[in-house]
């Protein structure tokens, strides 16, 4: 069930419609029918892509009924969405709906939709007979706000390197590379990292941790290679060494705290 507030949002922006209706009271919370849905948005602020999926009940399939999908932005501004209009903004009566229920499991996508006046803007479902009695038994649900990307640094294409760093000594090194990713507003001049690596010869994967410097800093927006060569009395070092050229290893670096120019450590 939604919460009071929510619910107060939601009516306040469709009252003109109810009272064209003549409806002057809500039917009470207590009676509001459950909405099972979810929904993701992903993807950079100027092209996301919304995913919304929709459980209606049975008896709503294929006998008239509808959906909607509603943005309610910071300001309280409504707006409805219909795949040939768009969202279109909502000042009473009516609102467009997005298409019949059709299914009970109905999926809603959107792409390359520009979210970034929208950051705090609150994404419903819903769905009724007709918009009227959508309303009248609260069969709407908030499936997602609007929030900026977390800024992180971040590694990609990790592999593992294993080499002899002499030709005439035995002993063999384990070395980590990966592309590290600046998704910051801030140049970085160190990292810390945890690092995973799984074998198909080993059950449990062997980890370590690590804090590494960044020669020159790394600008906001960039990225760079770089090369990780624990020495060989370091944990990982050791205890990778025996799975050095086995065939399916799979290596995962994870960037858990980075260090600014300031000196300050922004933990993720």
């Amino acid at each position: 069930m939604m919460s009071a507030r929510i619910s107060a949002h939601i009516r306040r922006l469709c009252v003109s419609s109810l009272l064209a209706l003549g409806f002057t009271i809500l039917t009470p919370a207590a009676h509001a029918q459950a909405v099972n849905a979810a929904a993701s948005l992903s993807g950079a602020l100027s092209a996301a892509t919304l995913s919304v999926t929709l459980l209606p009940d049975n008896t709503f399939v294929n006998n008239g009924a509808k959906v909607w999908l509603a943005l309610f932005d910071p300001n309280g501004q409504g707006y409805f969405y219909n795949p040939q209009s768009g969202w279109t903004p909502y000042s009473g009566g009516i609102a467009p709906a997005y298409g019949d229920v059709t299914s009970n499991r109905m999926s809603i996508a959107i792409s390359q939709w520009n979210v970034s006046g929208s950051v705090g803007g609150q994404i419903y479902v819903a769905y009724g007979r007709s918009f009227e009695e959508m309303l009248q038994n609260n069969r709407f649900l908030q499936v997602h706000t609007i929030a900026r990307p977390v800024e992180r640094a971040y590694s990609e294409n990790s592999a593992l390197t294993c080499y002899n760093p002499y030709t005439y000594i035995t002993i063999q090194y384990v070395g980590i590379s990966f592309d590290l990713v600046n998704d910051t507003p801030y140049p970085i001049s160190s990292i810390a990292m945890d690092v995973s690596l799984k074998s198909p010869s080993i059950a449990v994967p062997i980890t370590g941790s690590f804090t590494y410097q960044i020669p020159g800093g790394l600008a906001a927006g960039d990225r760079t290679r770089l090369a990780l060569e624990p020495n060989m009395f370091h944990s990982f070092s050791t205890s990778a060494k025996p799975f050095c050229g086995n065939a399916g290893n799979e290596l995962s670096v994870k960037i858990t705290s980075a260090t600014d120019g300031t000196g300050q450590t922004h933990r993720y």
